[in-house]
Order: C-alpha cells, then sequence, then structure tokens
C-alpha cells in the first residue's frame, strides 16, 4: 500500500512516483496495491495498512508521515492489552523531508509501555 503526496502540494513526486508504483504494482503485486495520491486517507485506511501481516507500506510526501495518523493512534496499536499488543505488522518506508528526523515512541518522554519496543 502507498501514500504519495498526501498534501497535494508536491506535484514532481506525484508525477514521477505514480506511475513507478503502478508498474511495481501491476508487475509484482498478487492484485492491485491499494494506496491514496494527493489526500490525506482516512484512518481506518492507515490502521488497516499497517495492520497487514506482512504488509508494505511506502510513503512519499512531507515530513515523515506524521499527520497520517497520530503519536496516540501508533501507541495505541502497540500498547494496551494483550489481545491489541503488537498490531503492527507491515513494513514501512517512509520518504519525506524529515522522515531521518523522527523520534520514537519509546523516547523518554513518551508514557509508552517500556516493554513493547517500537523504533523508528
Amino acid at each position: 500500500s502507498y501514500v504519495i503526496d498526501p498534501e497535494s502540494n508536491l506535484s514532481g513526486t506525484r508525477n514521477r512516483l505514480g506511475p513507478v508504483v503502478e508498474s511495481l504494482s501491476a508487475r509484482h503485486g498478487k492484485g492491485k496495491w491499494e494506496g491514496v495520491v494527493g489526500q490525506v486517507p482516512p484512518t481506518a485506511f492507515m490502521e488497516d495498512k499497517l495492520t497487514t501481516d506482512a504488509g508494505l507500506f511506502l510513503y512519499f510526501g512531507h515530513g515523515g508521515g506524521q499527520q497520517l495518523l497520530s503519536r496516540a493512534k501508533i501507541e495505541g496499536l502497540i500498547g494496551g492489552n494483550e489481545e491489541k499488543r503488537r498490531r503492527l505488522k507491515s513494513s514501512v518506508v517512509l520518504m519525506g523531508c524529515s522522515s531521518a528526523r523522527l523520534e520514537s515512541v519509546n523516547h523518554r518522554k513518551s508514557r509508552a509501555e517500556k516493554e513493547i519496543p517500537i523504533h523508528y
């Protein structure tokens, strides 16, 4: 799955990478990859794509994708009771201008449970 240019202000990125992702989907996917281009996807889309077994999520946009799913939602997907723990299963590739500067939800100021490690 993928999100390209969610703020709809990177037309060059959208025009360059959109066809590449569609081509990869057609050649290597077991069906069409699901994606959102030029708009912020619904929270349900993000939660579904990040909790897919052996999933792959690609992000191409500003920052590190924090506007797509809040930190609280991510912590909710990794924490909580035993049946919900570790629901994040997809590999994530972030390609944004600040994706290398993200702060882990396990940062010492975080309220995340220490026994549930997650790192950006």
